[in-house]
């Protein structure tokens, strides 16, 4: 028996040729889960991020239902959640913030959950780059000059901590 929107009439009529009979309406309600299982979607094997990566969720309902499912995550802003409205996964990208985020899958208009901790780690600094125009020369500048400008570029772009300190081999440079 499938769900229904409309109440069906059922009726029960004796056959002694007395005619007695009596009515009543039956709705057919979508089976109430009582257990949602959170877990990755086959093809993804970690639930460690950096910052932008981002993994695919899946809901299991027992008893299975057509409810559908709502997707939150604790603390929110972490990360963002967005559903296939198709396969009904969760593709949850990581934010900056690191430390740990719950994703909590709920049956709709219910208190039935499930969820997954993910936790965000940091993006480590790949390359360092210092930034002068000399095609791989030594910077040169006049003997009496006070100062020469020069920066660094860290990556990847979306490294967590991009900070840098100087150093040289000459006390006085």
């Amino acid at each position: 028996v499938t769900p229904a929107d409309a109440p069906a009439v059922v009726k029960a009529t004796t056959v002694d040729g007395s005619n007695c009979s009596d009515t009543a309406q039956i709705i057919v309600l979508a089976t109430l889960a009582t257990n949602v299982e959170v877990a990755v979607v086959d093809g993804y094997d970690t639930t460690d991020l950096k910052d932008n990566e981002f993994v695919e969720l899946k809901a299991t309902l027992t008893p299975e239902t057509s409810k559908p499912i709502v997707w939150t995550a604790v603390p929110e802003g972490n990360v963002t959640i967005e559903v296939d409205a198709e396969t009904g996964f969760a593709k949850v990208t990581a934010n900056a913030t690191v430390g740990a985020v719950t994703v909590y899958a709920t049956v709709e208009n219910t208190n039935v959950q499930g969820s997954i901790v993910l936790n965000i780690v940091k993006t480590p600094v790949e390359t360092i780059a210092i930034n002068y125009d000399t095609e791989n020369q030594p910077v040169k500048f006049e003997t009496g000059a006070e100062s020469i400008e020069l920066t660094a570029t860290v990556g990847p772009e979306l490294a967590t901590d991009k900070t840098y300190a100087w150093t040289s081999s000459d006390e006085e440079i």
